[in-house]
């Protein structure tokens, strides 16, 4: 099977996805969808639609005197998510640290597994991602 990723807006991709899903019902039958959310249409010739791999990139856009910040590009290079330990009023780093390893997502500023995980946790990146860390 292969995979080709397309650049298109997140508002749109719901209604896109929904529009082709019913045209594939109308056309091969009912839709059963399996423990790990893969649709399957049932036909004579069984096709299984699995959601495309994401390639996420964890960019540290700063990393120095204590200061941290970095943001989550998907694979048509938009920022999905970005994150900061750096004070809102003062612009001074937090004297917390890193929100996300303070909270126990992650290991440490720079823990691709733990952020992948929280991406997939509030829905950002589904079970199939990857995410590599660059910067």
């Amino acid at each position: 099977m292969t995979h080709t990723t397309h650049c298109v807006d997140h508002a749109g991709l719901a209604v896109l996805a929904q529009a082709a899903l019913t045209r594939v019902a109308l056309h091969a039958g009912a839709i059963d969808v399996d423990a790990v959310g893969a649709s399957s249409f049932g036909s004579d010739a069984s096709q299984t639609i699995l959601p495309t791999p994401q390639a996420l990139v964890m960019v540290v856009d700063l990393d120095e005197r204590g200061a941290f910040s970095a943001h989550v590009d998907d694979a048509c290079g938009q920022a999905i998510f970005s994150f900061t330990n750096e004070d809102d009023e003062t612009g001074w780093p937090s004297k917390t640290g890193l929100w996300l390893v303070e909270d126990g997502y992650m290991r440490h500023n720079r823990d691709g597994e733990g952020l992948l995980d929280y991406l997939q946790a509030v829905g950002l990146a589904h079970a199939r991602s990857s995410l590599t860390v660059e910067g």
